[in-house]
């Protein structure tokens, strides 16, 4: 093995592994053996026996799942992470295929070894029951908020006692109706058994539709950790529907609530995740300790490979500025055949009424069609009231010209008022650039007013469905967090797209503001490294071969 000592130090920081002392790791470690894999070599196949554990020591490993004859990527795992448990406990051929991405160098772990760390780490067994039940809820849920590299680590629901509170009125209100149905069909012949009958069914079917919706709605909420985020998703069906998110590096502390014996002795309770502009609260969820244990780990990564990415980077720089690479010859720049798209045209059915559109770079959002008709309804309601009115005035009384022009002008007043709150509404935007967030509103030949504030500056991005009507036409507010306040989307169509659209250009500007911080503090260590080898040289010239020791008198 070629070092015990950092593998050591990388079980330390696997939440396989909470609270073992050195001695025990060191055991693990004897029991552990170590493989590489070339990039594109494959680790097992779906459906091989399955018969070695692996954590990943350095590189990245693809895990796909061949559905329908199709490979379906599942997730790129890097170091750290581990895989192919599944097999080993549930004793089945392997259910993906692993493949080395880059150059992989992992610690593997037998199936005997495996089975005794389950003797050694009691634990370990429920920890793998949360890890196996994760994966294979990722398999069955679409999460089409997640990005390209984003990899989900843990889901969870609320505890099944949460499930077991919401259930108490639906199945009294069952038993009551089933009694009642019960003492009615024994009085068949008296008035009393008829009114029990008759209040006995109603109650039993609202009982057992609310169980269902309560159901339901407990199985819509959920939390999810991936390797860049914590999430909470919280709907009511047809009522209110929300999604909260806090990336790591956002994280502040993470604790732990167990509110009272109940959940300690069913352990469960809730994780909060405090953050620079508030908290999400996991609640009622299931081994919180463990949960949290999983957060502080990919927490604890994040900022670890943040730390390695600049360090790799200042060696780079320093190497280019010791050795500069030769200059690379300039490559001819191929001509531009691409079609160049057409400009949209307005039509009733396209941008006129758009809710979503994307130019060079930039993304703008208009307020959902919903507002915009209950601003002009009662307008509408009046012009056709007059069109109505224009119509019977020329079939019955076809000599009172007059009226009919008197209408037909207010006809164009109104229609003129509907056009006016159609330019209005068209007029409030908000729009999303590489590098900002803009809130415009211009009000018809009147006065602009504009707000903005830098992509980098966002410290949280949410969303609310609430209400009937908005969750049938889908539209809702996005809430964004900025360091000096809060800028809201309201009322924009597809609340979910418009957080993604924002969460992705949010970490475009962040990667390229630590790049441009990594660059400027890389370039003034440069310059200093420089300078102290530029004044080496000119004491050494001076004749001071030692500039560090003092002269002799």
């Amino acid at each position: 093995m070629a070092d015990p000592t950092a593998y050591l130090f990388l079980l330390r920081g696997v939440h396989l592994f909470p609270g073992l002392d050195d001695e025990k790791l060191w055991q693990i470690v004897e029991q552990m053996g170590e493989q590489t894999f070339s990039p594109g070599e494959v680790i097992f196949n779906q459906g091989d026996k399955g018969d070695t554990f692996y954590i990943i020591v350095r590189g990245k490993v693809g895990i796909s799942h061949k559905l329908g004859g199709k490979d379906a990527h599942l997730a790129t795992l890097v170091k750290g992470d581990y895989f192919g448990e599944f097999a080993l406990l549930r004793k089945t051929p392997r259910n993906a295929t692993a493949r080395a991405e880059t150059d992989v160098t992992v610690l593997t772990l037998k199936r005997e070894s495996f089975r005794e760390l389950f003797r050694t780490i009691p634990r370990l067994e429920l920890i793998f029951r949360i890890v196996t039940e994760t994966r294979s809820l990722v398999r069955k849920m679409k999460f089409e908020w997640k990005s390209e590299n984003e990899v989900v680590y843990f889901i969870s629901k609320k505890h099944p006692y949460n499930l077991a509170i919401a259930l108490t009125v639906p199945v009294i209100m069952v038993f009551v109706g089933a009694l009642m149905f019960i003492l009615g069909a024994g009085m068949t012949t008296s008035a009393v058994g008829d009114i029990l009958w008759w209040v006995a069914f109603p109650l039993m079917v609202i009982g057992l539709l609310y169980g269902i919706w309560q159901y339901i709605d407990w199985d819509n909420d959920y939390y999810v950790i991936t390797n860049q985020r914590v999430v909470e998703v919280q709907k009511i069906v047809g009522i209110y529907d929300s999604r909260k998110e806090a990336p790591l590096n956002m994280i502040v502390s993470v604790s732990v609530e167990t509110p009272n014996w109940i959940s300690r002795s069913m352990d469960f309770g809730d994780v909060v995740v405090s953050t620079f502009t508030g908290k999400i609260r996991m609640i009622d969820v299931d081994h919180p300790r463990q949960v949290s244990t999983m957060i502080d780990e990919f927490w604890r990564r994040a900022k670890q490979s943040a730390s390695e990415e600049q360090l790799q980077g200042l060696k780079k720089s320093i190497k280019d500025r010791i050795a500069p690479p030769p200059p690379a010859k300039p490559s001819p720049t191929p001509a531009d055949k691409t079609k160049k798209p057409a400009p949209k045209k307005p039509t009733l059915t396209g941008n006129w009424f758009s809710l979503r559109d994307e130019e060079g770079g930039t993304i703008v959002y208009h307020k959902h069609w919903f507002v915009l008709v209950e601003h002009i309804f009662y307008r509408l309601l009046t012009l056709a009231a007059i069109i109505a009115g224009m119509i019977g005035v020329s079939m019955y009384f076809p000599d009172f010209n007059a009226v009919v022009i008197l209408l037909g002008l207010s006809g164009l007043g109104v229609l003129g008022w509907i056009l006016w709150g159609y330019i209005d509404w068209q007029n409030d935007l908000y729009m999303v650039t590489d590098e900002q967030i803009l809130d415009i509103y211009r009000e018809p030949l009147g006065r602009e007013d504009r707000r903005s504030a830098q992509l980098v500056n966002i410290l949280s991005v949410e969303f609310e469905r609430e209400g009937i009507i908005h969750n049938l036409f889908n539209f809702g507010t996005v809430k964004i967090s900025i360091g000096g306040g809060q800028f809201d989307f309201v009322d924009v169509a597809n609340p979910p797209l418009v957080q993604s659209d924002i969460i992705q250009r949010v970490q475009k500007a962040q990667a390229r503001k630590r790049e441009a911080d990594n660059a400027a503090e890389k370039n003034r260590m440069l310059d200093w490294i420089a300078m102290y080898h530029n004044t080496l040289d000119e004491m050494r010239k001076a004749g001071d071969d030692n500039p560090g020791r003092p002269k002799p008198e």
